[in-house]
């Protein structure tokens, strides 16, 4: 796997992720359709812990 973050002089900043796939939905930012689906899940039924 491989990451670079880039800030630009503008202050806009992103994080480039390579070597595993990546699904988006939401919030949520998971490897595979079905750890979204667990996620969402776990969020719905209060199984998430606050930071």
């Amino acid at each position: 796997m491989s990451a670079h973050a880039v800030v630009t002089s503008a202050g806009a900043r992103a994080l480039l992720l390579s070597g595993e796939p990546v699904v988006g939905y939401g919030p949520f930012v998971m490897n595979t359709p079905e750890e979204i689906r667990a996620a969402m899940d776990d969020y719905r039924n209060g199984r998430m812990v606050e930071a």
